[in-house]
């Protein structure tokens, strides 16, 4: 006969079984919850691959539809530095702020073109931007490198240290330009000084178009003329130059050293 002490040490010792055993299946359960919840994507993980599905334009695709005639406006997002380096042509500049008072004129589509380390927050941002307004928008698919690899027009600052801008144009001396002004009757010289310095002292005969102003007026700078540009400075009249090359003027040439060297020489001002 089983004494009541031994039956009542076995039915605890069953009972701590039995709770070892739960709590060895319940952490075992849990823990194979949490490892799957972790590894699963987010809510917002799985909308920014949505994102970058449904709103990213090859730079190919771009250049086809630009050539089919439809509207696309470039929005350069990238901090102002790289922006004024250099940017596709005619590309606006803007913030994720600034972007909120956008509205695209004439129906176009606006390509944003964004910093390679652009981050999912900002994607997140942008989709929510356009989202909320209804604008249809596409991200330029590797940026301004992805654009310059399939031949995009890009316009650059004009650095003088690089040998790709050295050979966009041509340099002349005073005397040179001044006897071009005589043997070619389709010269046309572009001063690039701000507007009032223009009106201190130019060459005579020099339209003015200010540096910061000949990417958007370059439709007043017609085609089939030599053109000759300068500046204030030797700088400036290099940076002329370069950019009208980029904006598809060539057989530039530029006057070394700028207004300063012309009038250095000895040669007529106006006025």
């Amino acid at each position: 006969m089983v004494s009541p002490q031994k039956s009542q040490r076995e039915g605890r010792a069953l009972l701590v079984t039995a709770i070892l055993l739960f709590v060895v299946i319940g952490y075992s359960i849990g823990r194979f919850l949490w490892i799957s919840d972790s590894s699963a994507p987010s809510e917002a993980e799985t909308e920014a691959l949505d994102i970058r599905s449904l709103h990213f334009w090859k730079a190919s695709e771009v250049k086809d539809r630009l050539a089919k005639g439809e509207k696309i406006v470039f929005l350069d997002l990238r901090n102002t530095s790289l922006y004024k380096s250099e940017h596709i042509v005619d590309a606006e500049w803007h913030t994720l702020d600034s972007l909120n008072e956008y509205t695209p004129q004439n129906g176009s589509v606006p390509v944003l073109v964004l910093n390679p380390s652009s981050e999912t927050s900002d994607l997140q941002a942008i989709n929510d931007i356009f989202t909320k307004k209804k604008i249809d928008y596409a991200i330029l698919d590797g940026g301004l490198e992805a654009w310059r690899e399939v031949g995009g027009a890009i316009i650059s600052e004009g650095d003088p240290n690089s040998y790709l801008d050295q050979t966009k144009v041509t340099f002349v001396n005073p005397k040179e330009l001044d006897g071009l002004r005589s043997t070619l009757p389709n010269l046309f010289l572009v001063d690039v000084q701000s507007a009032p310095d223009f009106g201190k002292s130019h060459i005579p005969g020099a339209h003015n178009f200010p540096l910061t102003t000949l990417e958007k007026r370059r439709g007043e700078i017609p085609t089939g003329k030599s053109l000759v540009v300068y500046g204030s400075d030797d700088l400036s009249s290099f940076q002329g130059g370069v950019r009208l090359f980029d904006l598809q003027y060539f057989g530039i040439r530029v006057l070394s050293g700028g207004l300063p060297a012309w009038k250095n020489a000895g040669l007529a001002v106006e006025p």
